[in-house]
Parts: structure tokens; sequence; C-alpha cells
């Protein structure tokens, strides 16, 4: 992640009202927003500069982002930092978010996990969305790494504060970022590892919390996810899904994990149709459906999603839970592999090598062979060897 905040963020226009010396200061105070608007940016830190100094946090906090991007001043993340917590320390919610922000990258400050959660949970508190999310992403770490603080904690917010009404300067649109699942394949040979429970779930999709105790058992970050999430962000219900599934800061629960994927899936979020479908076929957490999977990876595979293209190639190559159509296999095969799946470029060498749904073609099974080879899969690299020595 970059240490400029501003390289992926959306600057906003948010007014504050200002009860000290109204008329006069408001007139002054504005022509730094007029100043600001025309990118006279050394003359808008001019006039915020003594509001800041009397303690006037729309100044403060707007000095955070002029120091910080380095409008009308040299960059410097320490006194961005310096006037982002005199404003959050009078309750400025986005000035609360980036001071956690600043805390959990070490950026302009020392790197303090504890003060950072301090922080954010403020902003959390006040309903801040991205606060929430940021909170409950240490339980996300299904993705086969560690989400640090530089990486969580990806941009700041720079939403310019003023006095009387909103409006929006778009300069620069902010980086979503989204936690992935593990990938669990549907192959040949495997044993599905999910377990068979049958259960219902509510006619919203959605089985909620019911009880006191199971409040009592989530961590304080999926509490703030749940918020989220019950506000239709999918990107925290899926995550949410993800905390149900494997029992992080919440007690482990199926059904729940399969009714937030619903959601986020509902919503076209391909990574929790993929998930979803997954449930389906092995009857976790839902009643076993085979055409709601295979409906669902569809859709994630028309979305791009590698995964479910080479589960869905899987399946058809098979015949298993759908009319056998290995030319259909190879397309999906072939969508996968060129996204750089592994398993997919394996099978759509296999496919080239045997003549299986596509014409026989040594060179293109050589190629995916060894593509797949190259990333360590170990059938393929000896297969490549077996093909090699052939010819």
């Amino acid at each position: 992640m970059s240490k400029r905040a501003s390289s992926s963020s959306l600057l906003r226009l948010t007014f504050i009202s200002m009860a000290l010396s109204a008329a006069l200061m408001a007139a002054f105070f504005e022509d730094g927003v007029k100043a600001f608007d025309t990118k006279n940016y050394s003359t808008a830190v001019k006039i915020w500069q003594p509001l800041a100094e009397q303690g006037n946090i729309a100044a403060q906090y707007n000095l955070g982002i002029m120091y910080e991007n380095g409008y009308g001043v040299e960059h410097n993340d320490a006194n961005a930092f310096k006037w982002y917590l005199k404003a959050a320390e009078q309750g400025h919610v986005d000035a609360e978010y980036n001071v956690g922000v600043m805390y959990g990258a070490g950026l302009g400050t020392q790197k303090n996990d504890q003060l950072a959660e301090k922080w954010l949970s403020l902003a959390a508190a006040q309903g801040d969305k991205e606060a929430q999310n940021i909170l409950s992403s240490r339980y996300n770490h299904l993705e086969n790494k560690t989400v640090d603080a530089q990486q969580t904690v990806a941009v700041t917010k720079e939403k310019l504060s003023n006095d009387s009404k909103s409006n929006t300067i778009p300069l620069k649109v902010k980086s979503d970022k989204r936690v992935g699942a593990a990938p669990m394949a549907v192959s040949a040979g495997n044993t599905n590892p999910l377990s068979s429970t049958v259960v219902d779930i509510n006619q919203d999709g959605i089985a909620p919390i019911t009880s006191v105790q199971d409040i009592s058992q989530m961590s304080e970050a999926a509490k703030w996810l749940m918020k989220s999430a019950k506000q239709g962000d999918p990107r925290a219900q899926y995550n949410l899904a993800l905390l149900y599934a494997e029992g992080n800061g919440v007690p482990r629960n199926d059904v729940r994990a399969a009714a937030w994927y619903a959601a986020a899936a509902a919503q076209g979020y391909s990574e929790a149709q993929y998930n979803l479908a997954l449930y389906y076929l092995a009857g976790r957490g839902v009643a076993n459906n085979d055409t709601q999977a295979i409906s669902l990876f569809t859709k994630a595979a028309l979305q791009g999603n590698p995964n479910a293209q080479y589960n869905l190639g899987v399946l058809l190559a098979e015949g298993r839970r759908v009319a056998k159509n290995e030319s259909e296999a190879v397309k999906w095969f072939t969508l996968a592999a060129k996204q750089g799946h592994a398993d997919a470029q394996y099978e759509l060498g296999l496919a080239y090598s045997e003549g299986i749904g596509v014409g026989k073609d040594l060179q293109e099974a050589l190629k995916w062979y060894r593509k797949a080879a190259e990333q360590g899969h170990s059938r393929a690299q000896y297969n490549l060897a077996i093909l090699l020595s052939n010819s």
C-alpha cells in the first residue's frame, strides 16, 4: 500500500456548523473553501490555520487533509495526524476514522494497534461502515494470508469540512479491497469435507441472532460487521458468512453462514455465489440442492470467478449432478486457466492430450501442462515429463 493515502481516495465537502463568531467566522471560513475550490491551496491553508488554532473542528480536519496530500503545504504526515487528532478529540467522525487509520499503519505517528482500535471503534459507533469493516477484517484470514495493518487500513478519508451545505469534489476514487474465500474445489476423487446439515432459513434468507447468549459470544469487531451487513453491504454480508463458517469472532454456525452468503449472493457478489453453491452441493447449512448449486456456480462463473469456472467444468466433464458435456467443460476450464487457475490448466492439458471435448493437440497440451507445472501442480509436472519424453 502506498503511504500516500491520497492516491486512492475521494475528497468530499461535508459542512459543519460553527458556533464561534458565527457571521464573521463563517464568511472567513467560506473564503477558504472558495480558495480550495479554485485550487488556491496556499490561501486556503492561510485562512484555515488560525481558525484551527482557535479550536474550530472543521478547520482542524481540513488542515489534516492539506498536510496529508501536500495541498498548499509540504506533504507532512505528522502534521496531518496532529490536526486529525485535534478534530477527532472533538468528535469528528471522519477524523476519528483517519486517526485510527494512521495509528494502524504507523503513518505520521508511531504504530499502535490498541489506539487504532480505539479510534476506529469511536468512528464505528457513529455508524461509519468502513471503520466497522476494518474492525472486522482481523478475523478474516481465510484468504491464505494475514491481512496486516498496512493492507487493512488502506486509505484515509478526505471529506473536506465546511459550515453550511454539502457538495462533492470528485478527485480520486477509493480502492475497494475485498477478502476472498479459501478455494474449495470439487474434483474427481476428492471427498467434500463439508458436513451434511439440513435446516430452515427464514423468508428473508437471513438467520438472525435470536439470543442474548449469541450476542455475548460475538467479538466487538463481529458486532460492527453485523451492523454493516444488516445495512445491506454485500462485502460485509460475505465476510460475516466467513466468520460464521469458521467460528472466527462468532460461534461457528453453518446456518447463519449460508444465510449471509445468500444475502450477498442475491446482490451478485460472485465469491458468495461460489461458496453458497458449495454449501448447496454438500447440504451444509441448507438443504442439499444440486439445481441451486449449478445455478450459483454458473452465475459466479459468468462474472469471471475462476474457482466457479473450474468447478463448473469439473461437474460438466464428469456428468456429476448435471448432464455430461465435455466440450462445455473445456470452455470453462479455458476461462479459468487463462486466469492462472492451476487445476484448470492441468485439466485443459489433459483434455488436449487425450482429445476430450476438444481436438487432440499435443502442443496445446504441453502449453497448459507447463503453465500448471510451473505453479507446482504435481500431476501436471508428471504428465509434462511423460509427454516430453514420448515426444
